[in-house]
């Protein structure tokens, strides 16, 4: 019997805006660089949030989530670690942080690409939207 093979997603952010040109995440959040990281962008003129994914095999380029620029409040990376059990975490190896997803969080949802191209949503809790946020400060426009 043949066995499905699933597609697999690298997967970004972009914002698309009224009066500058589009700005993108690197694929799968590859860079510890804060000028790469979403919360960096100035967000005046967002017009559109997106979570995009380029199939690893066909490089077919998908949109997975959009949302309008005002509804937009942050986006967060979605990871797992593997520590192996035959050598342990005795403190020496430093474990490799797979991202599995990219998440965007709303005014009233969290919406979750994961690197399968599944998509999961939920509705935030009021705890959730009392949204305080180092982003919001850096001269995103709000």
């Amino acid at each position: 019997m043949a066995q499905i093979q699933r597609d697999y997603y690298r997967l970004r952010w972009r914002f698309d805006f009224a009066d500058k040109p589009t700005k993108y995440g690197l694929w799968n959040l590859a860079s510890k660089n804060p000028s790469d990281q979403a919360c960096y962008v100035d967000k005046t003129g967002l017009v559109r949030a997106s979570i995009e994914g380029e199939n690893v095999r066909t490089y077919e380029l998908k949109t997975f989530f959009e949302c309008d620029g005002h509804d937009y409040v942050t986006c967060k990376g979605e990871a797992f670690v593997r520590v192996s059990n035959i050598l342990g975490f005795n403190g020496k190896h430093q474990p490799r942080v797979n991202i599995s997803g990219v998440s965007f969080i709303t005014r009233d949802k969290r919406v979750t690409v994961h690197c399968n191209g599944d998509v999961e949503s939920r509705d935030l809790t009021e705890e959730e939207k009392k949204f305080k946020l180092e982003e919001h400060t850096l001269g995103s426009g709000r």
